[in-house]
């Protein structure tokens, strides 16, 4: 894995589109999105590929399927809400962003690379018991102004996220739900608060209006009309479901919620 850090949103922009995002086969990254401009996008970037056995240290040479994912400890079941603010949440981007290095060649398991903040066992309770809602999208390539437009209206928002992700996307596949497109896709974990989900529905519109959509896998809030209208090949989709299961045995709640049955 290679590692790298960028000061503004635009070098994170600039960093994802100079081509060397081909010499690898993932790419992730972490970006503020609390700082004011120009800290706001700053990010702190992984990129790599599987390692081939002899790129591996030698202790795991030997054994190279073992896995121990590894874990410093276990959130407490003690955070009230309301911590997930600007002041703590400032602070702790604040220290992620300073942890940020530029590596080349280190060698990480699973959860370094993909899930390295499942090194903290039961993260999700520094929310607080009401919880957060993950809101991941993807807009075109060409629609980068609009996409910079979105991210300083999220951090304006007085809607605070920590945990973010930032990827540049390539086609996604032939399914007619496949939720890639080329293009600029973030996620962002909000603490549930009141206005969030007007503050949502608003976005949605904008995703929708530049061309882009919304994640399924982390949508638990938008409504079928915006749903359809994001997904143009849905009715594939639906037909194909009701023939394999004309009864409806198979549903759920965002199934019925996004009128897919």
């Amino acid at each position: 894995a290679d590692g790298d850090v960028t000061h503004t949103l635009d070098e994170t922009i600039a960093f994802h589109s100079d081509g060397t995002e081909d010499n690898y086969t993932y790419s992730s990254a972490w970006f503020d999105a609390i700082s004011a401009p120009p800290k706001l996008g700053r990010a702190v970037i992984s990129r790599g590929s599987l390692a081939t056995i002899d790129q591996l240290p030698a202790k795991l040479q030997n054994d190279p399927l073992k896995f121990d994912a590894p874990q410093y400890f276990t959130a407490p079941d003690i955070f009230p809400n309301g911590l997930a603010n600007k002041p703590i949440f400032g602070t702790m981007t604040a220290l992620w962003y300073k942890m940020g290095k530029t590596y080349r060649g280190k060698a990480q398991n699973l959860t370094q690379f993909y899930h390295p903040l499942d090194m903290v066992g039961e993260w999700n309770r520094a929310y607080g018991s009401a919880g957060f809602g993950q809101y991941q999208f993807v807009v075109p390539t060409e629609a980068v102004d609009e996409f910079k437009a979105i991210l300083v209206d999220i951090q304006r928002s007085g809607h605070y996220s920590f945990l973010n992700v930032f990827k540049l996307f390539g086609p996604g596949n032939e399914a007619p739900l496949s939720f890639p497109i080329p293009g600029w896709n973030v996620c962002v974990d909000f603490a549930i608060t009141p206005g969030l989900n007007e503050f949502l529905n608003g976005l949605d519109k904008r995703v929708l209006e530049f061309g882009g959509r919304l994640y399924t896998a982390k949508d638990s809030r938008t409504t079928a009309e915006t749903f359809h209208a994001m997904y143009p090949r849905i009715d594939e989709w639906i037909a194909l479901r009701r023939r394999v299961d004309p009864d409806g045995v198979f549903a759920s709640d965002m199934a019925r919620r996004l009128e897919l049955l």
